[in-house]
């Protein structure tokens, strides 16, 4: 729909902003910083007479905070309407993702007060409602073939890995899920595999596209032929009730498991979660970081769920409230 919307842009803005490209080519004499600053300066017009076109519309719904291009979100508060989002996850890709939101609502309280230093607008506003995915996780938790699936084996890992981009240039423009962070994972998992043949892994993504790519073609031959290993396409939801612990590239979903009580390891690049929320038992640097704090798990199960419980009530406050309420309450002012 937003594509669609029909788009004309009057003759003398067209050639205001013809003006600024042709100044920005002679001071800079790069023609591809020139494109780039028209285009950007293109879209706004664009996205800007889209929302005039939408006259009504007062409100916007965002559905994942971080990926909503930035000059939509831009567009829409220079036409004074007031954006909404939801948290999708404990912790921000980067702790320096800036967050253009009126109204954000948070897992927690104690989530709310750390996202404040991540708002840009002066007027925002957290607002904690718990975990509004909690009828989801709910849903369909008595799995019927966990036996099947687990086999002979002690445990059931799920491993967590970010999803993959087909095309290579996408891939290049990705900072956190990218070929490196997928190859670094798989290859540890069949280390770990081998390591401890008692734990069935269950290698989970979005997708199985990097099965594909050929950078990762021989890291996916090798873990085929690992028993202990297996490639799955279930839900995320299929995978968390069916895991004893998880482990791998962070997630939403390993929120979820946090949510359930369920021990996990993330594999952390960039030593960015807040030592206030999450147990440094939990984080992993490397390998051995990553083996130990599992051989860890393994051999204190009970009394790693006991201390986690604690980092689930700093994620998620204990009264959940209904989302679609509270914006109502909102748009009702």
């Amino acid at each position: 729909l937003w594509q669609h919307i029909n788009f004309s842009i009057k003759l003398k803005k067209l050639k205001e902003l013809l003006q600024i490209y042709m100044k920005v080519f002679y001071h800079t004499k790069n023609i591809y910083i020139s494109n780039l600053i028209f285009k950007i300066l293109f879209l706004n017009e664009k996205n800007i007479s889209n929302f005039r076109r939408l006259s009504k519309v007062k409100y916007m719904l965002v559905g994942h905070e971080e990926l909503i291009p930035y000059n939509i979100k831009v567009s829409a508060l220079i036409n004074g309407i007031k954006i909404i989002a939801n948290q999708t996850r404990s912790k921000l890709s980067l702790s320096f993702a800036p967050l253009l939101i009126n109204y954000y609502f948070t897992f927690s309280k104690q989530l709310g007060k750390l996202s404040e230093r991540n708002f840009q607008l002066k007027d925002a506003l957290f607002l904690p409602v718990g975990n509004y995915k909690n009828k989801e996780i709910y849903r369909d938790k008595n799995i019927k073939n966990k036996t099947k699936i687990k086999n002979n084996y002690k445990f059931l890992c799920t491993v967590w890995d970010y999803p993959s981009q087909k095309n290579w240039y996408s891939n290049g423009r990705e900072i956190i899920g990218n070929y490196k962070r997928n190859k670094v994972l798989l290859d540890e998992v069949l280390i770990l595999a081998n390591s401890f043949p008692h734990i069935k892994f269950l290698i989970k993504s979005k997708n199985l596209d990097y099965m594909k790519i050929r950078n990762l073609k021989n890291i996916c031959i090798k873990l085929k032929k690992i028993k202990n290993i297996e490639f799955t396409s279930f839900s995320f939801l299929k995978a968390i009730h069916l895991s004893d612990f998880g482990y791998g590239n962070y997630t939403s979903a390993m929120d979820q498991m946090i949510y359930q009580n369920k021990p996990i390891v993330i594999r952390n690049y960039y030593n960015n979660f807040n030592d206030k929320i999450y147990s440094k038992e939990m984080i992993s640097y490397n390998y051995n970081d990553s083996y130990n704090k599992i051989l860890y798990i393994l051999n204190n199960f009970s009394k790693v769920k006991k201390k986690q419980l604690k980092i689930k009530n700093a994620i998620f406050d204990s009264k959940d409230k209904k989302i679609f309420s509270e914006i109502k309450k909102i748009i009702d002012v």
